[in-house]
């Protein structure tokens, strides 16, 4: 075994020397031979310049190897930003018993070969992980598993689902159903009047249904109806063949010069009208108890005037 004295060593030092271990004697100056490398020993402090092999046990305060330094429970590189390699033989790998605390963890191994294998299926808090695809790709990531936490405010969308169940309320500024024809696209419990709700109906502009009770009494755009059973306006009512006021007269007032007509020779009731007396002396009346109206003839000598 090749080895050298350490220069300017330090009181106590140890050194290696062939077989035998020296101490370095501060006050006289000198290497002292402590003993032989057999059996167990206890060295304070040991620096090896060569190869060292030793079939006995050492109990070394600081061992520096290379660029490594082994103090105490502590293993760490000398040299400048040197990176500490632990290479297991063949197929043999790194077993550590206990809890490994690291700044980071990086995996150099090739796609196909999972870089982590987990046995726990108890979640892992904090962890902030990027499914493998890429930032332009977004829709290749994929993700193995069952998401357990409800709140997903980062989720903006999904993919195809085959239902949906919502407990609260859903906002979004379009609903598009492409469901065919035959199939409702929305299903309603509530009886509940839908504010602001604009609906074109299925069908042409006069096929047109909607089923349900119109409840807004304006209704500006309706020119024309089927046929009603009953039309009530203010105190007029059309019922059938009747029309009758809630209270008071019943008015027809023709517009400019026209008339109102009758066609049927019975009229039930009493009709109010003016009465007209001939000029000359010779008078009629409208007496029939049916209230029909007499048609009556002048002369063209004759110039009627309203009287009573």
């Amino acid at each position: 075994m090749a080895a050298t004295f350490p220069v300017s060593p330090a009181p106590g030092e140890t050194a290696v020397v062939g077989d035998r271990y020296y101490t370095w004697n501060d006050t006289d100056g000198l290497w002292e031979n402590t003993g032989a490398l057999t059996g167990s020993a206890t060295i304070a402090n040991l620096t090896i310049t060569g190869s060292f092999t030793s079939a006995g046990t050492f109990s070394v305060g600081i061992i520096d190897v290379d660029n490594i330094t082994i103090d105490g429970n502590d293993i760490s590189s000398t040299d400048t930003n040197g990176n500490i390699t632990l290479s297991p033989n063949g197929t043999g790998e790194l077993v550590v018993s206990s809890v490994v605390n690291a700044t980071r963890f990086i995996s150099n191994i090739t796609t196909g070969t999972a870089p982590l294998t987990v046995t726990s299926t108890t979640q892992v808090a904090n962890l902030n992980v990027a499914t493998a695809g890429s930032a332009t790709t977004a829709g290749s990531a994929t993700t193995a598993g069952t998401v357990t936490t409800a709140a997903q405010p980062n989720i903006t969308s999904v993919g195809t689902l085959t239902s949906l169940g919502v407990n609260g309320v859903i906002t979004g500024t379009r609903l598009v159903s492409n469901i065919t024809t035959g199939t409702a696209p929305l299903t309603v419990t509530s009886t509940t009047q839908v504010a602001n709700l604009n609906v074109a109906t299925a069908g042409t502009a006069t096929s047109a249904t909607t089923a349900g009770t119109v409840t807004t009494a304006a209704q500006p755009n309706i020119t024309s109806t089927g046929t009603l059973t009953t039309l009530s306006v203010d105190n007029i009512t059309i019922n059938g063949n009747d029309i009758s006021s809630s209270t008071g007269d019943i008015t027809l007032t023709p517009t400019g010069t026209n008339d109102v007509v009758i066609k049927s020779p019975l009229i039930n009731g009493t009709i109010t009208e003016d009465v007209y007396t001939i000029s000359d002396g010779a008078g009629f009346a409208i007496t029939p108890a049916n209230g029909s109206i007499q048609r009556v003839t002048l002369g063209a000598s004759r110039t009627p005037t309203a009287s009573g």
